[in-house]
């Protein structure tokens, strides 16, 4: 598999950094390799590690006026990310990937997503980040590549928490139409092998639109979502043959009715999901590469790793 890492150097100094006359140590607790390797075929992948430098012109003309700290900190910033992304790519190296390491600067949500497209990558992994809370799962530039990738994006949770066997269960939404279901399709293909033999938890939510049961009356939206019920089993059934013609056999059916990102997130801890699998592209999407409002948000909230479907652009 192609893929490419964006790796965020600071958040292996920012313990250190807390502890005030400490010498900064960096680490790799930002970034879970095992989780990773759990989820991807890391064996015979071509990985680019990537780190963005933020270019911040008049913030360096300003140290380069202070005699006790350095002129030139992009220099110093890279001398200090080098042995963390080196130490990072020895580790994939480990489990038989061929690492490549690259430093640029610039916007870094938008040089990840560009060096993405240029490469083809099949897949770009993110991190949720240091900063990210209860609330909000996600740091920014993390947030901004999942929804604008140009292909798949899974993102590792800080805060995952997995079972002594590893991935045990994968929660799979699917809204019906054609493209979700294929860019799942495709994205579950290229996953771990083993996750074939996990248990597969296929959801649906039926939603009825908030507008059209305030205006309508209680008999014509409890009738409606009796049809969104109907078409949710087909959608399922539709997408549990397709998963169980490349061998998946262990899959549930989950029928919910609710705010689908509400009760997508609700149903991983329900069944215990370490990875939550959805399609970018949703009904409500206008453009090919952009996410959906749904999609968005479960990526956002989720509590564990989350894989952003996107098939090829057409």
């Amino acid at each position: 598999m192609n893929i490419l890492i964006a790796a965020d150097v600071s958040q292996s100094y920012l313990n250190a950094a807390e502890k005030s006359g400490e010498t900064l140590e960096p680490s790799l607790n930002w970034f879970d390799v095992e989780q990773l390797a759990s989820l991807v075929p890391l064996s015979g992948s071509t990985i680019n590690l990537i780190y963005v430098k933020e270019e911040l012109p008049s913030y360096e003309r300003v140290l380069a006026t202070q005699a006790d700290l350095p002129g030139d900190i992009g220099n110093a910033i890279e001398t200090q990310a080098k042995p963390v992304l080196n130490e990072l790519a020895k580790r994939l190296d480990a489990l038989g990937a061929k690492v490549q390491v690259e430093i640029v600067t610039g916007p870094p949500a938008y040089m990840i997503e560009q060096a993405a497209l240029d490469e083809k990558k099949e897949l770009v992994v993110v991190s949720s980040g240091p900063r990210a809370d209860d609330q909000f799962m996600m740091g920014s530039t993390s947030a901004h590549v999942a929804r604008h990738a140009p292909c798949s994006t899974l993102v590792l949770r800080k805060h995952h928490t997995t079972s002594v066997n590893g991935i045990e269960n994968v929660l799979v939404a699917i809204d019906g139409s054609d493209n979700c279901l294929k860019s799942v399709e495709a994205a579950m293909l290229k996953l771990n092998g083993k996750i074939q033999s996990k248990r597969i938890h296929l959801i649906h939510v039926a939603s009825v639109s908030t507008m059209v049961a305030a205006m309508t009356p209680r008999s014509f939206s409890v009738q409606m979502e009796e049809n969104l019920m109907m078409e949710g089993e087909v959608y399922l059934a539709t997408a549990n043959k397709v998963l169980s013609e490349h061998g998946f056999k262990n899959i549930e059916i989950v029928l919910k009715t609710g705010l689908p990102a509400n009760e997508v997130i609700k149903a991983a801890g329900e069944v215990n999901a370490q990875l939550i699998v959805i399609g970018a592209q949703g009904k409500g999407a206008i453009k090919h590469f952009l996410m959906g409002e749904v999609a968005n948000k479960i990526v956002t909230h989720a509590p564990v790793a989350t894989l952003v479907a996107r098939g090829k652009k057409e």
